[in-house]
Parts: structure tokens; sequence; C-alpha cells
């Protein structure tokens, strides 16, 4: 029997190469979990960032949108002449031509001849989505209008979508759609 004994108590044949493989193979197997899992934080980290940064860049349009298009459809017929070159400043694009034009045309000419002033006040305003580089904002504003001596016209209120556009670091107006 204690031949038995010793055969059973007895390492099997190839066992010891066995025992050593397990720890090599327990090693890769780690070292590809930790890749994995590399992989995954670093995937994650970097769509986080861009997440960030996006919401950031919508943040940024989204008050100058609140400044710029108060400031763009405010104007006094004693200053708006002078004024045009700043509000040119703020649009971009075709858009931006067009709006400058319409203002030299028509828009000065009429404030000066009839003494308009007008004031906006953007009284809400929301990022509505993205599309490439452009930022879409919809906005409700109140604009009053006076003409001549007589009284401050009712506030009237109206919802605009506007398109900002990143321009050299500065955003600006590059679409202006009333609702």
């Amino acid at each position: 029997m204690n031949g038995v004994l010793e055969k059973v108590g007895a390492p099997a044949r190839g066992a010891g190469r066995l025992a050593q493989r397990k720890p090599r193979a327990v090693r890769i197997g780690l070292l590809v979990a930790i890749a994995v899992f590399a992989a995954a934080a670093a995937t994650l980290f970097v769509l986080h960032v861009r997440h960030s940064t996006a919401a950031a860049e919508e943040a940024d349009a989204h008050g100058a949108a609140d400044r710029a298009v108060s400031e763009l459809l405010t104007y006094d017929h004693t200053t708006v002449a002078k004024d045009v070159d700043r509000y040119a400043g703020l649009v971009t694009g075709p858009f931006g031509d067009d709006y400058v034009n319409l203002l030299r045309n028509v828009v000065v000419p009429a404030a000066e001849r009839d003494q308009v002033s007008t004031r906006t006040e953007v009284v809400s305003s929301s990022v509505i989505g993205r599309e490439g580089d452009t930022v879409n904002v919809l906005m409700f504003v109140n604009q009053a209008s006076q003409a001549g001596n007589s009284p401050a016209g009712a506030p009237s209120g109206s919802r605009v979508r506007v398109a900002m556009e990143n321009v050299e670091g500065t955003w600006k107006i590059s679409g202006f759609t009333p609702l």
C-alpha cells in the first residue's frame, strides 16, 4: 500500500509546468484587464472633456447672444448713424452684410427723419441646439419704440431664433429668424 500512497501523494506528470503556466496566465489576464480598463477610462475622459467644452461654448454663445441682440435692436435716432460700425462688429456672414445694408439704407434714414428711438430687452433665452460650429438660441424679446415727441409705445413681444457663430474667438450673430 505504501507504493499506492506514494503514487497518490506524488505530483502528477507535467504538474510543475502547469503550476508555472498558471501564474503567467494570471499575469497576462490581469494586464489585459488593466489595459481594457485604462482604454475605457481614457474614452470616458475624452467624452467628458468634449461635453464640458461644448457646454462651455454653448454658455458663451448664449451670453453673447443675449448681449448682442439687445444691443443690435436698441438704437437712438441721434446716434444710430455713428453706431452702424459697432453694430457691424456683432454680426457675421451674409446675414451680417444684409443687416448692415438694412441699417444704412433703411433704419438710419427712417430713424433720423422720424426721430425714432427703440429699446430692446431680452426677457428670456435658451440654447436650443447646435449644428456644427453654430449654436442656436431661442429668445423672447420686448421692444418699445418712440417717435418724435410722442409717448413711448407699449412694449411688443416677439420670439426669435438667433444663430451664433464663433469668429476668431468672438461669438457673432450669423442668423436671425423671427418666429
